[in-house]
Formats: C-alpha cells, sequence, structure tokens
C-alpha cells in the first residue's frame, strides 16, 4: 500500500520538471539523514552526485586512505 502512495507522489512531482526535486520514502531518509549526520560510514570511500541532464555520475570528493582513494580515485572523474 505504502508503494503505491510513494508512487503517486512522485508522479504529482514529475510536471515540476525539476531533476533536484524527488521523493524520499522514510526510509531512504533516514539511510540519507545518517550519512549526512556522519554517523553511517560504510563503502568504498567517495562523495558522489548523479547529473541529472546526462545521468552520469562523478565522484566529488575520496575519504582520505579509504579504498577508492588507494585505488586512485579522484574528484571529477565520471563513473560510466
Amino acid at each position: 500500500e505504502d508503494e503505491k502512495v510513494y508512487a503517486v507522489i512522485r508522479k504529482m512531482l514529475e510536471p515540476l520538471g525539476d531533476p533536484y526535486t524527488r521523493f524520499l520514502t522514510p526510509y531512504q531518509f533516514d539511510a540519507l539523514s545518517a550519512t549526512a549526520k556522519g554517523t553511517s560510514m560504510v563503502g568504498i570511500g567517495v562523495q558522489l552526485m548523479r547529473d541529472p541532464m546526462t545521468g552520469g555520475v562523478m565522484i566529488m570528493q575520496t575519504t582520505e586512505n579509504g579504498p577508492a582513494a588507494k585505488a586512485g580515485l579522484l574528484p571529477g572523474d565520471i563513473i560510466q
């Protein structure tokens, strides 16, 4: 039932045409909040940004001495 409501909300936001406006489920919001507060540390040590126009993903920042930095990934790199 919740998924149906979420789908309707997302559909209502589409006409805005704003690539930065999106609906988050409670779970997604909690995960984003935890990440923003720094209470959640998992992954390869990168901050990513999705370009809504091209759909590409760019590395914004790497965590010093994190797996991504050790592998040679740099800010500005594009992930295809």
